[in-house]
């Protein structure tokens, strides 16, 4: 099995559940970037999703491209961006190190 390639159920339940004893908030971070959707069509979309196997992958189908496909019809993840990102920093900076060496 890839690591970075799965299958998952959708699953419905309460977020006193799914969350346990974590400490969570609410992230609408990027409603001033775009359309958002109602309340009453995420859950319509997520609601229809319940009990379907979709795509799980780790760097472009992960859960937050997930959350923000069902609020603002773009499947997005800064979580892998900035990843990213910081990888490409790291890796620029190595390269100019190994230069002055």
């Amino acid at each position: 099995m890839n690591i970075f390639a799965y299958r998952a159920v959708v699953e419905k339940e309460l977020l006193s559940i799914g969350a346990g004893t974590d400490r969570y908030h609410v992230n609408n971070k990027h409603d001033f970037q775009g359309t958002v959707q109602s309340p009453e069509e995420i859950v319509s979309k997520a609601e229809r999703l319940v009990g379907q196997t979709i795509e799980y992958k780790l760097i472009s189908k992960n859960c937050e491209h997930f959350a923000n496909c069902l609020r603002y019809n773009v499947a997005w993840s800064d979580q892998v961006w900035d990843t990213c990102v910081g990888i490409l920093a790291a890796s620029c900076f190595v390269l100019l190190l190994s230069q002055k060496i």
